[in-house]
């Protein structure tokens, strides 16, 4: 059976994944069948057989860790009766019993008899818990909390979780609040022994707790800054930067884009809102006055959503890094009714909104099997992409001066080294296919790969020896500029495809470097292979384009793909160097490319969204371009699709404009 997985980017998954238990079952119920009828399939021949493919050296034991509290005692196991304990009191400590009005602590004696109950090894169901506390039907129980615990062991030892389970026996409390009562744990010198700092994260005081940021903490010698760093780097991106020393000014300087960004999309949903009730009438037919547009807060749909499991990817959290958020935004939207924002309200008031997503019950379905009807249907959207074709016609006209398929050319202007006998060093830098060309950069934006290729030797001998200096290399070039005088250099660039521009007398006087391809056609030459001619933006403006016909009279025309134009093709098998056939995607065409050295297209996800060249760049993110050259077009069976606004895909045949 081969394994391979399905899916692009968070879609990706495998159908089956076998486990090695699984492979050797296997291979003995084969042998066991096989030797029926083969003598030679002896005992020691399966023996040899089976050590060569599955024998595995063991592992050396993992260290579990030390513990957070005393860091010179290994952590206990989870098997451990006092993990065991430990690990019910917890939870228990975080159960609430959620009322109409309000949410309440187990009492000691409730508290005592679950824990009895599920020391002892009995497993209980939610039914089965409400059952033993003597709860109606109208109250609900909650965790109120979730903790992450290390697999196999706790993040403590055996003395510091016995300290916090006479706590938790003694009391209904938390784990934090067991901390500070054990007397074993509360004489821990949180900031001045080394080891101890481990632990200062620790919400050790209230106050400074929510006065403080972590930055501001440290400031004020309560931690170690940067061993508080150190901790942190293993987390989340979006949870990390937190712990930097600059995260106050980060939190306020997003705080302010948020809120400008909040005010804005009020004032639009409001003037939406006034031009969607212009269309119902004011009053229904007994004259009574009646809104039929009303909005809602994002924080409201957010919450349903959440509650529901309207959510792409991991953790039931919104994935804006696909475009198909929006439309589980509408359909969350579209099952909430006047009722159900009232009771939403009213719970607000009573509970405070930050509250409200942890002690508001689950809302109950719209329907049976909502959700599973929801994300069914979310699988099957497709995304429409609007392509850029600008003003251009079909035919590939010129397009009008206002509105231009993207850019005439790259900043900077170019000069051509002349074949001299005193240019001959510099002549060397051509490439194959290339010409060599100068362009002036400034000295303190220089690279350290920019430097071997400034056009004066002098400097460039200057240059090379300020860049093996210590310190930083823009430190070091804005020293030198400023001693030198030297503000900028002439760098030496191999190009091809330059523009020559004319003075009045027509002598050319400098070259410029075109931008963007407006389009490419994708041509099949006699030998069967696909190639590309190109049409940049210079060219169609200047109204200088060469068609394809004049330029490769014996080519057959394939498409003409433009950037944002979407593509249905074969997915491709990176490793093994093939089209995984069954497996087809629908890609936009991001960037489009035909130089020398670089001749394919760039190509994503239609459903991918958010910043895609970080994203790719991203090791964490599974997102990646996909840039197959124009052969390989061919070979994964591409094609120019039309997704219309309904979501329906249109087919444009090979050939067709």
């Amino acid at each position: 059976m081969r394994v391979r997985p399905h899916g692009d980017g968070a879609e990706k998954h495998y159908e089956f994944y076998p486990t090695r238990g699984m492979l050797e079952n296997e291979f003995d119920a084969i042998w066991n069948e096989q030797a029926r009828h083969h003598p030679e399939l002896t005992d020691a021949v399966r023996d040899r057989l089976r050590e060569t493919i599955f024998y595995q050296r063991p592992l050396r034991p993992v260290d579990p860790g030390r513990c957070t509290f005393f860091p010179q005692k290994p952590r206990l196991p989870r098997w451990h009766p006092a993990a065991q304990a430990f690990l019910i009191l917890q939870q228990l400590g975080h159960l609430r019993i959620i009322r109409e009005t309000h949410e309440e602590r187990l009492d000691p004696d409730k508290h005592r008899v679950l824990f009895d109950a599920l020391n002892g090894g009995q497993k209980m169901t939610w039914t089965q818990v409400r059952k033993t506390l003597g709860l109606t039907s109208q109250d609900d129980t909650a965790a109120a909390e979730k903790v992450r615990l290390p697999d196999g062991h706790l993040r403590f030892c055996r003395e510091a979780t016995d300290a916090m389970v006479a706590e938790m026996r003694a009391d209904v409390i938390t784990y934090n609040e067991a901390v500070d009562r054990a007397p074993l744990l509360s004489g821990i010198d949180f900031t001045d022994s080394r080891p101890e700092k481990g632990v200062c994260i620790l919400p050790y005081d209230n106050e400074l707790d929510h006065m403080l940021s972590p930055g501001e903490a440290a400031e004020l010698g309560i931690f170690d800054q940067e061993a508080m760093i150190e901790r942190t780097k293993h987390l989340p991106r979006n949870k990390a930067w937190r712990f930097l020393p600059d995260a106050m000014e980060v939190f306020e300087e997003q705080k302010s884009f948020e809120d400008r960004q909040l005010h804005a999309t009020g004032y639009l949903a409001k003037v939406v809102r006034g031009y969607a009730e212009t269309l119902f009438d004011k009053q229904d037919v007994d004259g009574t006055e009646r809104r039929h547009v009303w909005m809602l807060p994002g924080r409201m749909t957010a919450l349903l959503r959440h509650r529901w499991g309207l959510n792409l990817g991991d953790h039931n959290r919104k994935n804006r890094d696909d475009h198909r958020h929006h439309a589980i935004d509408a359909a969350a939207v579209g099952v909430i009714d006047r009722g159900m924002i009232a009771r939403l309200q009213k719970a607000a008031k009573q509970h405070g909104a930050n509250a409200l997503p942890r002690v508001l019950p689950a809302p109950p379905e719209p329907f049976p099997g909502f959700r599973d009807v929801v994300m069914d249907a979310i699988r099957d959207v497709r995304v429409s992409h609007r392509p850029r074709h600008s003003s251009t016609t079909a035919n590939g006209s010129r397009p009008s001066s206002q509105n231009t398929p993207g850019a005439l050319q790259k900043a900077g202007r170019y000069g051509l080294i002349r074949d001299l006998p005193e240019n001959q060093e510099a002549l060397l830098h051509a490439k194959k296919g290339k010409t060599a060309y100068v362009k002036r950069a400034n000295v303190v934006d220089l690279s350290a790969s920019q430097i071997p290729v400034v056009r004066d030797l002098a400097l460039r001998a200057q240059l090379k020896e300020v860049a093996g200096k210590d310190g930083t290399l823009a430190t070091n070039l804005a020293e030198w500029s400023t001693e030198t005088g030297v503000k900028r250099v002439r760098l030496i660039e191999p190009l091809s495809g330059l523009r020559p521009l004319h003075d009045s007398s027509g002598q050319v006087f400098t070259h410029l470097r075109r931008a963007e391809i407006a389009y490419l056609d994708i041509l099949e030459a006699p030998d069967g292979k696909w190639f590309a001619h190109d049409v940049d933006v210079w060219g169609l403006y200047l109204d200088t384009v060469r068609d394809w016909r004049t330029a490769y009279p014996d080519a057959k025309f394939i498409m003409r793909l433009y950037k944002g134009d979407t593509i249905q093709l074969f997915d491709w098998d990176k490793e093994r160097k093939e089209i995984v056939f069954g497996a087809n995607s629908i890609k936009v065409v991001r960037k489009l490319n035909n130089s020398p050295d670089n001749k394919n297209v760039v190509l994503f996800g239609s459903n991918e969204a958010g910043d895609l060249e970080k994203r790719h760049k991203d090791p964490e993110d599974d997102f990646e371009w996909d840039w197959p050259p124009f052969n390989r077009l061919k070979l994964r069976r591409a094609r120019r699709v039309r997704i219309d606004e309904l979501g329906k895909v249109h087919t444009i045949p090979h050939g067709k404009v």
